[in-house]
């Protein structure tokens, strides 16, 4: 059952991300219920339960400072640990600060530690950042810790990290859908 509920709130997590990409902002923690499959205690097919899961969203100032958005969020998982919910969803740029020249050794520094405050708290976090990828690009990206501190992947904007007010026209050109071909 343990492990059904976790996995039912990482699916919670990405499910509230496609949601928090069709809106402009999250303004309160919302709960939900999930259908999960669980297993029968009979040889017949698997009966279907409910799970409870209480997902926070974090409305916090964004600032350059790395460290005070530490702080922020320090506070944000607090405050939904204390609230019990499962998910923490912050918003873009929330630890590096939303701009394209954030501190890249900072921000790494930080991503060590925030998930596991989140960790401590046993939450599964949302975490919106930019950060620097292997291929040394930078990307607006929410990424997803489970609530044992595992990094699960991330959802990276299609613009890159470098040009978030005024984007230049090779950003925007190479966003546009790719042509379907003819065989």
């Amino acid at each position: 059952m343990a492990e059904t509920r976790r996995r039912a709130i990482d699916a919670a997590a990405l499910a509230v991300l496609l949601l928090v990409l069709a809106q402009p902002m999250v303004r309160a923690g919302i709960a939900g219920e999930f259908p999960t499959a669980a297993p029968s205690q009979s040889a017949g097919p698997s009966v279907a339960q409910k799970i409870r899961i209480r997902v926070a969203g974090a409305q916090v100032p964004v600032v350059r400072d790395i460290a005070k958005n530490v702080e922020t969020l320090t506070r944000a998982i607090e405050y939904a640990a204390q609230e019990k919910a499962d998910v923490l969803i912050t918003p873009e740029g929330s630890l590096s600060g939303y701009t394209p020249d954030f501190d890249g050794a900072a921000t790494q520094q930080a991503l060590d530690q925030v998930p596991q405050r989140a960790r401590a708290a046993k939450l599964t976090l949302v975490l919106g950042t930019c950060f620097e990828a292997e291929d040394g690009q930078r990307y607006d990206a929410q990424r997803f810790y489970d609530n044992e501190g595992k990094y699960l992947g991330f959802h990276a904007k299609i613009l890159l990290c470098r040009h978030m007010t005024a984007p230049a026209a090779r950003d925007i050109a190479s966003c546009t859908p790719m042509a379907s071909r003819d065989s």
